[in-house]
Order: C-alpha cells, then sequence, then structure tokens
C-alpha cells in the first residue's frame, strides 16, 4: 500500500551536467512510502534503486521509476529505510485499557509484546475478567495475536 507516512524523509538527487557538476534533480521527501495498517507505525521507504553498479549518474532518470522489488537487480542497489513500531507502545495500549474497563479494573496483569504477539500471564478473580482481558488485547491496533496465560482465582 503506497502513501505518505509520518516523519517523511527527505531525499536528494543529483546528476552530473553536461560540464560534469553535480545538480540536484530531486530534494524533498521519498515519494516511495509504503504502510501496513495492520501494523501501525510500520513504513518502508525505498531512498534510491540501481540497475548497474556504478550506478549511472550522467543523464538518470528518477531510479524510483524502477520496479518495487525486495531484491535489487543482479548488478544493482537498493537502499531503504524501514521503521518498525515499537512492541511497547502496543503494551502501553492494552495497560491503558485494562486501568479504563469496569470489568478488568485495572488488575495488574502482566502484558509482553514481542513482534505483535501478546502474552497475558497473571491472576484474575473471574473467567468474566479473563475473557474481557484477552478481548480487549485482542482488539488493540497492531495486534496480531494473543496468548492467554491467565489464571482465574480459586477462592
Amino acid at each position: 500500500m503506497r502513501s505518505e507516512a509520518p516523519n517523511s524523509v527527505r531525499r536528494i538527487v543529483t546528476i552530473d551536467d553536461e560540464n560534469g557538476k553535480s545538480v540536484a534533480i530531486h530534494d524533498g521527501p521519498t515519494p516511495d512510502v509504503h504502510t501496513d495498517p495492520a501494523r501501525p507505525g510500520f513504513a518502508s521507504r525505498r531512498i534510491w534503486v540501481t540497475d548497474t553498479t556504478p550506478a549511472r549518474v550522467a543523464h538518470a532518470h528518477d531510479p524510483l521509476a524502477l520496479p518495487h522489488t525486495l531484491e535489487p537487480s543482479p548488478h544493482g542497489s537498493v537502499c531503504r529505510i524501514v521503521t518498525v513500531p515499537p512492541d511497547a507502545a502496543i503494551t502501553m495500549k492494552i495497560q491503558a485499557k485494562y486501568a479504563d474497563d469496569d470489568v478488568v479494573k485495572g488488575r495488574n496483569i502482566d502484558v509482553d509484546t514481542v513482534n505483535g504477539v501478546v502474552t497475558l500471564k497473571g491472576e484474575v478473580d473471574t473467567k468474566r475478567e479473563r475473557d474481557a482481558a484477552e478481548q480487549l488485547a485482542r482488539e488493540t491496533s497492531g495486534v496480531k495475536r494473543v496468548i492467554d496465560e491467565l489464571k482465574v482465582a480459586t477462592h
């Protein structure tokens, strides 16, 4: 999916003019930004693509006109800046939901997030509270999967 992402990256592209002097042909945010709505905060910015080594700079066209592929061509190169959202932000969102929820009541539930996979640990009073905690985590943006290791207290 192509879209403009926050915190854009400045890209300056130059070519050599007829006198061998470097001239800027682009100066601004990179136009090739891919985001993923399933991973808020993720952005892949393609800065430069070459199809030969050494790269041609005289009378060059915009290198981003080349096809968007993960790998460079056999003698080329690709430069990308990838931003991956921190798992800590997901954990904080879930804990904030727990603090505001009437069923979960801000219990001390251990929330651990690794690569979008959330693990819930701790003890809750009821099955209803356990189900609510799992559902709140599941509905949080950026969560791929929830592993529920919560124990229901036996009083």
